[in-house]
This record gives structure tokens, sequence and C-alpha cells, in this order.
């Protein structure tokens, strides 16, 4: 069928197919219909209810998945962590204080905990103080627990500086992004204001053209050294541009900032702030005495917060942290995605063909089909320990990424629709449940790859496959 005919309503489609065609499966003529004719897709769809497959198209496809991963991500936190989850970051002595003095070292550890803030850990400096601390005659040493590699294989390299792309470091602060503004000064010159009194400097030779004297214009992020970033070129007219800027160097930004914090309590330090060289992995015991410590929320929060926005941060460190505990040793994509695999496979999932590169997926590098996420959207439906996932994802036109998104914002796919998204440049997957009162309950995956930029301004072509297979439910067709 040719794309001219695709406009036309779904029920009209289907019976002018019924009346020609009686041997076709109604949801063959449905793709058929709207299935965009330069891009790839895959579908699978499961009755829940019934417990039978309802519809595959190219379903073992290896595709991009984007953020639709994520449910592999949350599935196996839930499994090897359990509920009661917490990152813990601590400060430890293995000295005493004698008259305002730490004689010893202060041990700072992190925990990479994607929720940690700098608030947080100035909280903690200050609890420090309050045990009368002016001064340390030792070192101040951090210690984390994942290896250095902060990006994955596959991360496209100019969204490297933005903070859907922040490094995912064992030092995290701030979800190690930096929110601030670009405003105008005079003679259409420019100047960066940052929020918070951070140690990470942003230096501007942007101009303001609000005449459109130069015809392209575009502003350029360039790193110059460590977490220090320029940028350049212009912007077309006076208006200040918000920025949320990646931090380079999380380690040093962490170190900076201690030192920065504990100089602002008067608390002097005789020794270095520095990065502890002991791999503390290795020995999980406490180096002495516990004198202040920070918890984030428990994971089921956690969780709530990545599928519901979508959070890399959280994916991904959750990866490496299944990595760290399933190994014993520095956690790392490589490891996690490899224990992410083993625990799915516990779940009945089978990713032995799929590649995982990350847990967010950000990476160029992740092939997933859909049948593989519809397996793990049966695995999150039949778990009980699971199910709570289920309440976390985003319900179309209500909540999460998908309280905006076009087409999903109203009838009849706003309300019934509970799904995790997945898009980036070329890609949109969904993957989730449809709920309709009074009827069977349904889960899905949809994929898309290869949508150029002029298709990308059409209805998505998820959204027009499950209008139509809405309205066959409906109907009674399915």
């Amino acid at each position: 069928m040719n794309n001219q005919k695709t406009s036309m309503p779904i029920l009209l489609l289907l019976f002018l197919f019924s009346s020609h065609a009686f041997a076709l499966d109604p949801l063959d003529i449905l793709i058929t219909a709207v299935k965009p004719k330069s891009s790839s897709v895959s579908v699978a769809v499961w009755d829940l209810t019934s417990n039978k497959p309802i519809y595959s198209y190219n379903a073992h496809q290896l595709m991009l998945p984007a953020s639709t991963q994520k449910l592999f991500i949350a599935s196996s936190a839930l499994k090897e962590l359990g509920t009661k989850f917490q990152y813990q970051t601590s400060i430890e002595t293995n000295g005493k204080i004698v008259n305002g003095t730490l004689r010893g070292n202060l041990y700072i550890r992190f925990d990479a905990d994607p929720s940690l803030t700098t608030n947080d850990l100035y909280t903690l400096l200050q609890q420090v103080k309050s045990l009368g601390v002016k001064h340390i005659s030792g070192n101040v040493l951090l210690s984390a627990p994942l290896k250095k590699t902060s990006r994955a294989k596959g991360w496209v390299w100019d969204d490297l500086g933005i903070c859907f792309a922040a490094p995912i470091s064992g030092y995290i602060l701030d979800k190690n992004c930096v929110t601030a503004e670009l405003l105008p000064t005079k003679g259409n010159k420019s100047k960066v204001h940052i929020f918070k009194h951070v140690p990470l400097q942003i230096t501007s030779t942007v101009y303001f053209d609000p005449k459109h004297v130069q015809q392209d214009c575009e502003m350029a992020l360039n790193k110059v050294s460590i977490n220090h970033y320029v940028i350049d070129g212009c912007h077309h007219n006076r208006r200040k541009v918000p920025l949320e800027v990646a931090i380079p160097d999380p380690q040093q930004f962490a170190l900076d900032f201690v030192a920065q914090s504990l100089s602002e309590l008067g608390i002097r330090v005789s020794g270095r702030v520095s990065n502890n060289k002991i791999n503390l992995i290795s020995n999980e015991v406490h180096i002495s005495k516990v004198i202040a410590r920070h918890n984030s929320e428990k994971l089921p929060a956690l969780l709530k917060e990545m599928l519901l926005n979508s959070d890399n941060m959280i994916a991904d460190t959750l990866t490496k942290k299944i990595g760290q505990l399933e190994f014993k040793t520095q956690g790392s994509f490589v490891n996690g995605t490899r224990a992410i695999k083993k625990t799915m496979k516990s779940l009945g999932v089978d990713l032995s063909d799929a590649v995982l590169a990350d847990g967010s997926g950000l990476s160029r590098y992740n092939l997933v089909s859909a049948h593989q996420i519809l397996e793990t959207l049966k695995a999150i439906h039949d778990t009980p320990t699971l199910k709570l996932l289920t309440n976390a994802l985003p319900v179309a036109g209500r909540s999460g990424t998908l309280l905006n998104k076009h087409a999903f914002n109203h009838p009849p796919l706003k309300d019934i629709i509970t799904a995790k998204t997945g898009s980036m440049s070329g890609v949109s997957c969904l993957a989730g449940y449809i709920n309709i009162k009074g009827k069977h309950k349904y889960a899905f995956a949809i994929l898309e790859n290869g949508i150029s930029h002029k298709q990308s301004k059409k209805q998505p072509f998820e959204a027009a496959f499950l209008k139509g297979f809405i309205e066959q439910i409906k109907n009674g067709s399915s």
C-alpha cells in the first residue's frame, strides 16, 4: 500500500482491506498502512490476560533500543540489589580529635550515588566541623568504587559536553552537571553566570546577533582544560540562554569542591586533598570510625526517577554497581552489562545475541530486539518482586516522558498507555502496556530506526500503530 493512504482513518483502511483480503491478518494490514517507507520497524505484542502472542513483525531483528533498554537495568537492579538498597557516602577517620585537631587522615568514601548533590557533601563536611575539628594534621583522601572509564563505547562525541551524557564516574555531584546561563552584555558581547559556587569555569566569546547580520549563527562548547569550557560562536537574539554543562573530570571536581568547602568552613589541612590510591573494593571493612554518612533514597524511588524521566545517570551507575557487586571488583560498563545479561537470563530473558554497551541506551553500539524487550515486560508483569516497576513507568498524557509527547497526550492513547520511551537522533522506540477498562491487558514493544529529520515531524509510527491496534481491541478484533 502506498503512503498516500496513511492519512485515511485506520478503521476505514481496515474495512477496505478486509473486503478484499479475508485471509490477511488485520494487524498485517495495519502495519502495511502505517509503516514508514524509509525506516525500519520492529513490533511485538502479547496478550497478558490470556497469556498468548498477538502479533510479531521483525520482532527478532536487532535494533537500536535507545532508552527502552533501561527496562533491563530496572529489572536487574531489583533482582540483584533489592528494594532496600541505598547508596552510602561516608566520611571516616583513623585518627583522634585533640584540641580541635584531627590527628590522622580524613577519608571520604564516595559510592557513585547518582543523586548525591554538592549540598549533601557540604552537609557531611559541616558534620566534621560540628565535632570541633578546625585542623586536619594528615591528608583528606577521596575514594570511589568505579573504574575511571566514565563514558561507554559508542557515545556520540558531540553529546559529551551535554548533561544527558555526563561522565559516569565513582565521583558524582549534582549529576556531574552544572547549570548556568549565557547573558548578553554591552556591545552584544556575553558572559556566563553559574548558579552555584562550584569549581568549574565556563568562559564565553559568544556575540549576540539580534539583527541577523551573520546568516549562519551557532554556538559551540569546547573543553580547553580540566573542568574549563569556552563557549564561542553567535546567537540570533539578545535573550539569555540556559546552559546545562557536563563536568569533564568529576574526580578533579570532587577534589576541588572538598578543598574549597573545607576552606569555607575554616578547616585547615596540613596534608593533601587527593585521590586515595587504595582499592577499597577488595576490603569492604571501613577504615576506622565513620563520623558522617549520607544515604540516598531507596532503590524503588531511584528506579521510578530513572524510568519516569529517563535518567541516564541512574541507569549507568546502577549498571556499574551491579557489575561491581557481581564480580567483586571496580564497576565498569563491561562487567556491568555482562552481569545484567546474566541476571536477565535468570528471569527468563535471553540476551545472548544482544549487544549491551551501557545501561542508559545512549551508545550507538547497543543492539536489542523487540522480542527481548517484550519478554522483559512479561517478566516484570509476572514476577511479584518486579511488578512495582509497572507503576514507575510514564503514563500517556499524565507523567514523565509521555506527559507532553505528541499524539500521546490526548485520546485514544492518553491514560491507557503506560510505557518506557526511547529516542535519539534517527531512533524512536516505545515499550510498555495497554490498559483498557473491561478489556484484556497487553504488553508491546515497538522499535523504529533510520528516521529522517523530515519524517520525524510526522505522527510517530508507534502512535499510528497503537491507535489502530486499540481501535481493533475496542471493536472486538483482538
